[in-house]
């Protein structure tokens, strides 16, 4: 029950580097998922070269063509993340709209109450970290 309740410690939402995105993090069954709830600018800008003024953002960079029509917001970000132990989940991928890639990826709960999310290829060490912090109840 002890590392049930230690595992659960990730669940809530979160702001991403800059405050750009609200993450909300959620347990489904064994593992852990990640999806927008919202995003700074969730409209394309007027005069935005796509036509698209004023339409909520899609992942346009999706490498499935069925999957780009999908809004930004709502988005599953973080997918299958296990608790490993020691305020660390583990075996989990984490997409990037920007790029349309996918990436292995760690989530580390810091002593300050902020999550350290790793995104990389093949090992850790090749990667980028951000830190995001727990968002307003």
């Amino acid at each position: 029950a002890a590392l049930a309740s230690e595992a659960e410690r990730v669940v809530g939402r979160w702001l991403t580097k800059g405050d750009d995105a609200t993450i909300e993090i959620y347990r489904d069954g064994q593992s852990f998922h990640g999806r927008i709830v919202s995003i700074n600018e969730p409209l394309y800008p007027q005069g935005h070269s796509s036509g698209r003024a004023g339409q909520p953002k899609m992942d346009r960079n999706n490498p499935d063509p069925d999957k780009r029509s999908q809004t930004i917001v709502g988005l599953t970000l973080l997918r299958g993340f296990e608790y490993a132990g020691e305020n660390r989940w583990a075996n989990g991928k984490i997409y990037n709209p920007r790029d349309g890639e996918n990436y292995s990826c760690e989530l580390t709960l810091n002593d300050n109450g902020t999550l350290d999310v790793r995104g990389y290829l093949l090992i850790p060490l090749l990667g980028s970290s951000q830190t995001w912090r727990p968002a307003a109840k």
